[in-house]
């Protein structure tokens, strides 16, 4: 009877998450090996980590090609992954791959040497995408619909394709301190889809980090540092005409786990960007400087229009687990603008601020397999409080160059933080099932594209919005010890897609090979 209860209990807490969330993007499992990683972390009573590998090479199980005095040398996981859009791009959080209409597909192979203190990778990528013509908002032709972004409505006219190098990077290792460079995806703070800062929603960029290799256990706590500096590049389809095309992105996170609960963690990330063409070595240091209100700022260059060319974000992040469970929330809190000083900051703490709140539960289903449930609901859109105080919206905020326009958060085309972008907001639930050696699930996700830019249209009304509906079921098999497949379909039903009155519905497929764990 006890277990018929925990089992209704499972089947009521499931149903109460799909209500709870309008059921956009969903937390994807594309390979097995993925999915099983995410259920053994949820047993782990400590996080991974601020700064995240979403790739992490020195995880590894390397096949040895040979083993020179220590040093072993052999091939890394190589996998391919293939998608179809019927009606208009779609899909986000991969990386450098652009997924427009028509096929698409992302390859992705390397070798690495590994050693007691250190390790060297090459794992490149080569993605290509059909990109067949659609309607494309706001009359652009390849950009954005809107100013100062360069986030891409395609990459050219008619088939485009780009070798990257990928999740490449050299790092050393020592006494629990690291010291890294090279173009991995990142993701900072605790979330899973919508990563404010850092995402893995654009290529990675060439970036140097150094500080903690994951939390450090002191009698005070645990302590997590690190610092990065890192070059974002505009893509060669900017619409407009920037001073500078290279942008210095540089800051820190750091998080803490009190010694009495070290399973909850709080966290602090601080980012800034700057043209690279004005790089000195105040903005080297730049996380250090104790301006978080702007009249605190000294000895900053100003443009003719009164602003500093650098712009700051930041967030504070909260993480809890709980491994007897299975259970794990976190919250991350960010502005994109400065305070004016303390009594503005108190007056209005939610100007321009973005939210993401998230839950994972694992949940056991007996003798035959293991249920994960994960909910995360995100916003970027501007407050109430725009209406008086006019901002930009995240991403499109910054103004950092002579021309007034940099390009956003972007690099090479893409949003390189919150896939959804700016001004919007998501809820996204999503439900596997891993058995052995196989998974299932089904994710529902509600997406309103852009609501501040919908305030600046003439025929606004609460009908009129760019919202996306999606439901997407997934599965995947182990056919040996490391031949993994995947495979994915959705439909995404799109009400005024681009901003144009209508719905437009749209089929997306996946399919995927991985080959070595």
């Amino acid at each position: 009877m006890e277990k018929e209860r925990k089992i209704g209990r499972s089947l009521a807490f499931i149903a109460v998450l799909f209500v709870a969330a309008a059921p956009a993007f969903s937390q994807r499992f594309t390979f097995l090996s993925d999915l099983e990683k995410t259920m053994a972390d949820l047993g782990s009573p400590t996080s991974e980590g601020i700064f995240r590998h979403v790739y992490h090479q020195g995880s590894a199980k390397i096949p040895p090609l040979a083993n020179p005095e220590g040093v072993q040398i052999g091939y890394l996981p190589a996998s391919t992954f293939e998608s179809f859009n019927s009606a208009y791009p779609n899909g986000d959080g991969d990386g450098a791959l652009w997924q427009g209409r028509g096929l698409s597909g992302l390859t992705r192979a390397g070798i690495a040497a590994t050693w007691d203190w250190g390790m060297v990778s090459f794992n490149p990528e080569w993605w290509f995408a059909q990109n067949q013509d659609f309607s494309r908002a706001g009359g652009a032709t390849t950009g954005d619909y809107g100013p100062g972004l360069d986030r891409l409505q395609s990459y050219g006219t008619g088939y485009y394709q780009n070798f990257e190098w990928g999740q490449s990077e050299a790092r050393l290792v020592f006494h629990g301190f690291t010291l890294g460079f090279g173009t991995e995806n990142i993701k900072l703070g605790p979330a899973e889809i919508q990563n404010i800062i850092l995402s893995d929603n654009a290529a990675g960029f060439p970036m140097l980090d150094i500080g903690t290799d994951g939390p450090i256990k002191t009698g005070l706590g645990a302590l997590d540092a690190r610092f990065f500096w890192g070059q974002t590049t505009l893509s060669s389809w900017y619409d407009s005409d920037p001073s500078t095309r290279e942008f210095l992105w540089c800051g820190g996170a750091l998080s803490y786990s009190p010694p009495f609960l070290d399973s909850m963690s709080f966290g602090f990330v601080r980012a800034f960007h700057s043209p690279w063409s004005t790089l000195d070595g105040w903005k080297v240091f730049e996380f250090f400087d104790d301006s978080f209100m702007k009249n605190f700022r000294k000895d900053v260059p100003l443009q003719s229009n009164g602003e500093d060319d650098i712009d700051q974000v930041l967030s504070l992040t909260w993480e809890w687990r709980v491994p007897e469970t299975g259970s794990r929330a976190y919250v991350e809190w960010a502005r994109n603008d400065h305070a004016g000083d303390i009594m503005d900051f108190l007056m209005q703490p939610d100007h321009s601020q973005g939210y993401v709140i998230g839950l994972q539960q694992r949940i056991a289903a007996g003798d035959i397999g293991q249920l994960l449930v994960s909910a995360e609901f995100s916003d970027l859109g501007n407050t109430i409080g725009s209406t008086i105080r006019p901002t930009g919206s995240w991403y499109r905020h910054s103004l950092v160059d002579n021309n007034g326009v940099d390009g956003g958060y972007t690099n090479d085309g893409q949003i390189f933080g919150s896939p959804m972008g700016p001004g919007s907001n998501a809820q996204e639930v999503n439900v596997y099932f891993l058995g052995n050696p196989w998974f299932v699930g089904i994710g529902m996700q509600r997406l309103l594209m852009d609501a501040d830019y919908s305030y600046t249209t003439v025929h606004i009304t609460n009908l009129s919005y760019n919202l996306y509906l999606t439901t997407t079921f997934r599965a995947g098999i182990r056919l040996a010890d490391s031949v993994e497949l995947s495979s994915a379909i959705a439909f995404v039903t799109n009400w005024n897609h681009n901003f144009v009155p209508g719905s437009v519905n749209n089929w997306h497929v996946e399919a995927g090979v991985k080959i070595g764990r």
